[in-house]
């Protein structure tokens, strides 16, 4: 789980600083995006995050990445956009499904 939402985050930050030139999940090919893309792959990601939930998409592995990779990458675009302060991964490169907790309490991988 831990890798999943590590790799959104990953993904996302890519995009943005333009080392890819499309977005993870809707594809869209504009590097460095703009907010409205960011928000275009901020809702595809609901998708990927109710997989399996009520209301949600059946969980299908060959069509959609883990739910937690839509976490991450959800994280990742509202620190971007300034909607949250706390960045997705603390300094030490943990996110919130590590193992174990350290000194700012978040969890080790």
């Amino acid at each position: 789980m831990n890798a999943a939402w590590l790799r959104g985050v990953a993904d996302v930050l890519s995009w943005v600083l333009g080392e890819t030139a499309a977005s993870p999940l809707g594809r869209l090919a504009a590097a460095p995006p703009s907010r409205y893309e960011l928000t275009c792959e901020l809702a595809a990601a609901d998708s990927v995050v109710l997989q399996g939930r009520p209301g949600g998409r059946r969980v299908d592995p060959d069509r959609y990445p883990p739910p937690q990779y839509g976490e991450g990458l959800q994280a990742a675009v509202r620190w971007l956009r300034g909607e949250v302060t706390a960045a997705p991964v603390d300094a030490a490169g943990h996110g919130p499904y590590a193992r174990e907790p350290g000194p700012d309490g978040r969890r080790s991988a």
